[in-house]
C-alpha cells in the first residue's frame, strides 16, 4: 500500500456511529468496540515530539505495529487511519454484529432450527465452534462517497441466549474503486467476560490509482474483558508487512505484553508496556530481541503461533472466501 494514500475498507468502515443494541429479548446488552477494547492492547498516538526516531516510517517493524494498533477514534482518525489497523476495524464491525442482532429477535421471522453454519472463510485452527439458531440475508446501499456509491451484500447468523453471544457475519463491500469481501466470527460471553473474534477480509482495487492492487487482513482476539490477559494474531499481508503474535495484559499497573514478530528479517521479540505510547515504540530498538526480555519472559508460553508472512494462512482472491454467490460470502442455512 503507497505511503499516504488512507483506505476505506471492510464492510462497516464507512460508518460513522457505534450502535449499542439489545438482542433476543433477554434485556441483556454490549456493544463489540467498547468491549473488544478492554481486552485489546491499544498504542495511544504521542502528544508532543518529544522523541524522535530515524526509524519512524513504513517498512519499519515497530512504526508497522504502531500502525496496526494504534488508537482508532472515529470522530478525528476516519478518512486518516485505513482498515488495516485492527481498532477501525472492529468499529467497523460493531454495525454489522449490531445488526445480526437487531434482525434476530427471539422467534422472529429469521429463526432457524439450531445448527452449525460453515464459515465462508476458513479460520483453521483459530475457527470458533458454534451453532447458530437465526439467519438471514440483507442488501443495503451506504452513504455515496467521492469514489461512487457504496452497496453491501450481507448475510447472519446468530444465537444468542443467556448473556452468550455467538454470531458469523459474511459481508461484501463494493464501491467503484474497489471490492471487499470479509468474514467476522465472534464469540461473547458476558457471564465470564471472555470474547473471541476472528476476523478475514481481502480489498481488492478495481480501478482508479491503485487499479490491480490488493491486500489482505487476518484478526484473531481471545481474551478477558475483567482481566485484560489477551492472545492476538494479526497479520497484514502485502510486501514486507509483519505477522504478530501477542500475549500479555492490555490494561495495569506494571502490566506487559510481549509481541513476536515475523517479518521479512526473521523473528524478533518485544516487551511492550501495557500503557504504551507512540513515544514508548519510538524509543524502542527497532531490530527487537532474537529472545524474549526478561520482563516478558513469564509471558512467552502463551503466544498463539504466528500466521504465516506467505500469506497462506489468509485471503489471497476473492475466491479464498467459499460462501455462494457472486460476492462469495453468503451463508448457507436450514430452516
Amino acid at each position: 500500500m503507497k505511503k499516504g494514500i488512507k483506505i476505506l475498507l471492510l464492510c462497516g468502515a464507512l460508518l460513522t456511529a457505534v450502535v449499542y443494541f439489545s438482542c433476543g429479548g433477554s434485556g441483556s446488552s454490549f456493544d463489540l468496540f467498547t468491549t473488544a477494547e478492554k481486552t485489546t492492547p491499544i498504542i495511544l498516538p504521542s502528544t508532543t515530539a518529544s522523541v524522535s526516531s530515524a526509524n519512524w516510517t513504513m517498512g519499519n517493524t515497530l512504526y508497522e505495529i504502531y500502525q496496526l494498533i494504534r488508537e482508532y477514534k472515529n470522530d478525528r482518525d476516519n478518512g486518516v487511519i485505513d482498515g488495516s489497523n485492527m481498532h477501525k476495524a472492529l468499529y467497523g464491525a460493531t454495525e454489522f454484529v449490531s445488526s445480526a442482532l437487531k434482525g434476530c429477535v427471539e422467534g422472529g421471522a429469521n429463526s432457524i432450527t439450531e445448527q452449525a453454519i460453515t464459515s465462508p472463510f476458513n479460520f483453521g485452527d483459530d475457527l470458533i465452534a458454534q451453532t447458530y439458531n437465526c439467519a438471514y440475508n440483507e442488501n443495503s446501499t451506504g452513504t455515496p462517497t467521492t469514489g461512487g456509491e457504496t452497496t453491501y451484500t450481507t448475510s447472519y447468523a446468530v444465537k444468542s441466549s443467556g448473556g452468550v453471544y455467538n454470531v458469523l457475519v459474511g459481508c461484501y463491500y463494493s464501491q467503484a474503486t474497489q471490492t471487499s469481501p470479509s468474514v467476522i466470527q465472534l464469540r461473547y460471553d458476558s457471564n465470564t467476560n471472555d470474547i473471541i473474534y476472528n476476523n478475514a477480509y481481502f480489498v481488492n482495487y478495481t480501478s482508479g490509482s491503485m487499479a490491480g492492487g490488493s491486500y489482505n487482513v487476518r484478526v484473531y482476539i481471545n481474551g478477558n474483558t475483567a482481566s485484560h490477559l489477551f492472545s492476538l494474531k494479526l497479520l497484514k499481508y502485502s510486501s514486507g508487512s509483519p505477522s504478530i503474535a501477542g500475549y500479555g495484559y492490555s490494561e495495569g499497573t506494571d502490566k506487559y505484553y510481549l509481541f513476536k514478530v515475523d517479518d521479512i528479517n526473521g523473528t524478533k521479540y518485544f516487551c511492550i508496556p501495557s500503557n504504551a505510547t507512540e513515544d514508548t515504540l519510538k524509543a524502542m530498538n527497532d531490530g527487537g530481541d532474537p529472545t524474549p526480555p526478561d520482563l516478558c519472559a513469564g509471558l512467552v508460553s502463551g503466544l498463539p503461533t504466528n500466521y504465516k508472512t506467505d500469506g497462506s494462512d489468509s485471503a489471497t482472491s476473492e475466491a479464498s472466501f467459499k460462501g455462494t454467490g457472486d460476492s462469495h460470502i453468503i451463508l448457507t442455512w436450514t430452516k
